[in-house]
């Protein structure tokens, strides 16, 4: 049976892929504070730091995978998303290399092809860059916009709907693709990169093979929720003091992922070489974001 080490395993992803694979895999997930609530026979929970290898260095013994989902997401100051995204990979790698670990799966971000980049997306791309001068083959993978039942921005796009505004404003237009990805569907990628390791170092995007703008997205929550509102597009230069005034009018709305796409910012992606060397059929997120609005 295969022994994998995998980083992350509590948060949006790595709690539906543990559940995934602990019934063919023994799984060691590594926490910072807290275990996760699953428990399987397979499944043992041990407490460190990625930033701090020693605290998990004697358990990487016997391993054959990582999976390696934990990140700096949010919040913090750059020096941390260089600690955590950039150094405590590299660190984690080399080490469980050492100890005789095979093969790395590391999740990146479909954010690094944004203009500009964030400091989550910055050090992501340097995280990638560096990755190329490991010692093991590793396969980085590049989810767009995750969703499911309990996705943040699923409450996020409810909340900005359901706004008291008679109207929806669309950052230009609506037209950035944002192509979102349904976690279950992460978690079957990651699950089949698992099972069939690509030879060598290899990127792949994992998000659907056709585009889905902001636009559709909105008119699906809209759909889901029976509210019916004009959808007035606006341009990049018009949508900074209707924010501003959305804002100050304390109207819910996500600032930041809005003032991104105003820029007609959606992500570059090329999922073909995904789907032909694994033929894994994605939800369609006008169903997929259907099912997951409350």
């Amino acid at each position: 049976m295969t022994t994998i080490f995998l980083t992350g395993g509590s948060g949006e992803i790595g709690s539906v892929l543990i559940r995934e694979l602990a019934p063919s895999h023994k799984i060691k997930a590594l926490f910072l504070n807290a275990p996760g609530a699953f428990t399987h026979a397979h499944v043992e929970w041990v407490q460190g730091d990625v930033t701090q290898p020693w605290t998990y260095e004697s358990h990487l013994k016997g391993v054959n995978k990582i999976v390696h989902l934990a990140a700096q997401l949010r919040g913090g100051k750059n020096e941390s998303y260089e600690k955590v995204n950039v150094k405590g990979t590299l660190e984690l790698v080399k080490m469980a290399h050492e100890k005789g670990a095979r093969h790395a799966i590391i999740a990146s971000s479909a954010s690094i092809t944004q203009k500009p980049l964030s400091l989550y997306a910055q050090s992501k791309k340097k995280m990638e860059e560096r990755l190329r001068h490991a010692q093991m083959p590793v396969t980085i993978i590049r989810p767009t916009l995750v969703y499911g039942p309990h996705s943040r921005y699923i409450q996020l796009f409810q909340k900005w709907v359901e706004g008291p505004l008679p109207l929806f404003f669309l950052p230009n237009n609506g037209m950035a693709d944002i192509r979102p990805v349904h976690v279950n569907d992460v978690s079957h990628a990651i699950h089949a990169l698992v099972k069939k390791p690509p030879n060598g170092n290899k990127t792949y995007d994992i998000c659907p093979r056709t585009p889905f703008t902001l636009r559709q997205i909105i008119e699906t929550v809209m759909e889901a929720r029976g509210i019916k509102k004009p959808l007035v597009g606006v341009g990049e230069g018009t949508y900074a003091p209707i924010l501003a005034l959305l804002q100050k009018c304390r109207i819910p709305i996500p600032s930041l992922f809005s003032t991104w796409v105003a820029g007609g910012n959606g992500y570059t992606v090329n999922p073909e070489p995904f789907w032909e060397a694994y033929g894994i059929p994605f939800i369609d997120p006008r169903e997929g974001i259907q099912r997951c609005v409350k």
